[in-house]
């Protein structure tokens, strides 16, 4: 039982694009699944990868759907869906997907750039067939985007690569219906946004991280690194104002921290899409509202109402009003 009167509670965050390694089957206190949730990150969805990393999204599926209130909620894509597939036809793309549904138990597909033109159509057509949802990978090429938003993927991953972007593409993408998630953590066009954090902000030495992270993975992630940048090299907030722009249409966008900086990484790409003029308000839209509707899951994600899984967060100060206090003192 908390005092949370004078408080500012919100909606569990929802990460739609992070990337995780390990093994969290063999270890229920795993950091990358117990740290993320500390800072008010409750759910997300993770492309499923090739390797190591297609085995732990699936062999700890079970795991984590019955996740306990100590670590995050996550749904994954099983592994991506790639070119060596050589689909053929709309009925190879079904045959695969029906798989994924099956023994997955995902209604969302990673679709990694399956091919050419009519090889996405393929993807796209099947999906649709089989009520399921492809989010493709936006491959540092606006034009290869255009043609994702025109024939019908449910989402598109990682930032649009050309600045500024004009109505007719701002109005293409929000009459769609189209779901962007920028990653600007690892943005296109410039330096990585997170190296922005790493140069202006105390990581090394941030009290939660200390208290959830294996110092020897801090260490490796803050010390001499490679890169330094002036602060007018880097792209993001150009890149967040176009998202503003895709907001204010009337497409929130997606938050997606890519897995880089697990926990703190969801908060520096939540500061970075208010880089560009969005609202603290409009951010926490994107983080929390819409997001139901990325997991084909409305009725169980992204509010705070009687019987959905809201993972409340205390922020003790008002977010809407500036959106660093997003880390919070405690999660439901």
């Amino acid at each position: 039982m908390f005092d949370v009167s004078g408080k500012t509670i919100v909606p569990g965050f929802v990460d739609t694009q992070r990337a995780l390694d390990g093994n969290p089957a063999r270890d229920s206190g795993h950091a990358k699944l117990v740290i993320p949730r500390e800072p008010g990150l409750r759910r997300d969805r993770r492309p499923g990868r090739t390797g190591p990393a297609r085995t732990i999204c699936l062999r700890t599926k079970t795991w984590w759907t019955a996740a306990t209130s100590s670590v995050l909620r996550a749904f994954s894509t099983g592994p991506g869906v790639f070119s060596d597939n050589n689909f053929q036809s709309a009925e190879d793309v079904k045959g695969v997907l029906t798989k994924y549904k099956k023994y997955y138990g995902t209604h969302n597909i990673k679709s990694y750039v399956v091919g050419n033109r009519k090889q996405r159509q393929y993807m796209v057509q099947a999906s649709k067939e089989l009520e399921m949802m492809p989010t493709t990978e936006g491959a540092l090429d606006l034009k290869l985007n255009l043609t994702h938003v025109i024939d019908g993927f449910h989402g598109n991953e990682h930032t649009l690569p050309i600045t500024t972007l004009y109505n007719d593409v701002i109005q293409m993408f929000a009459k769609s219906g189209i779901a962007e998630t920028p990653t600007l953590i690892v943005n296109y066009g410039g330096p990585f946004g997170e190296d922005y954090w790493f140069e202006n902000s105390e990581v090394h030495d941030n009290v939660k991280l200390n208290h959830f992270m294996p110092h020897r993975v801090i260490d490796q992630r803050t010390k001499r690194r490679q890169g330094w940048f002036r602060k007018d090299e880097y792209e993001f907030p150009k890149l967040a104002a176009q998202m503003a722009k895709l907001a204010r249409a009337g497409r929130p966008r997606r938050v997606g921290s890519h897995g880089e900086m697990q926990g703190i990484g969801y908060h520096w790409e939540l500061w970075m899409l208010a880089s560009g003029g969005m609202t603290p308000l409009e951010v926490l839209r994107c983080a929390t509202v819409k997001r139901g509707q990325d997991y084909r899951r409305p009725a169980d994600l992204g509010s705070i109402e009687p019987g959905k899984l809201a993972g409340p967060g205390d922020h003790g100060q008002e977010p809407a009003s500036t959106i660093f206090t997003t880390p919070i003192r405690f999660t439901g």
